[in-house]
């Protein structure tokens, strides 16, 4: 899958959606607000260096209106 907002998203596999939770760490963009516990906040996708081709790594990819500001 090519995409042209994520170009390391150029080989994936299976993906998993990712809900927030308790914790206020993820913010809708446009009003700053947090995301309600368990809301849809993206995707965890293995990213693949060929396709075919595992190497293990696993990132959270936000949906576009969503960002991360932990308290810590």
């Amino acid at each position: 899958m090519r995409t042209h907002r994520n170009k390391k998203i150029e080989y994936w596999s299976s993906t998993q959606l990712v809900y927030a939770t308790e914790c206020e760490e993820f913010y809708y963009k446009g009003s700053d607000e947090v995301v309600p516990e368990g809301q849809a906040i993206g995707m965890d996708v293995e990213i693949l260096d060929k396709a075919l081709r595992r190497d293990g790594n696993v990132d959270l990819i936000l949906f576009e209106d969503i960002y991360w500001n932990p308290p810590w």
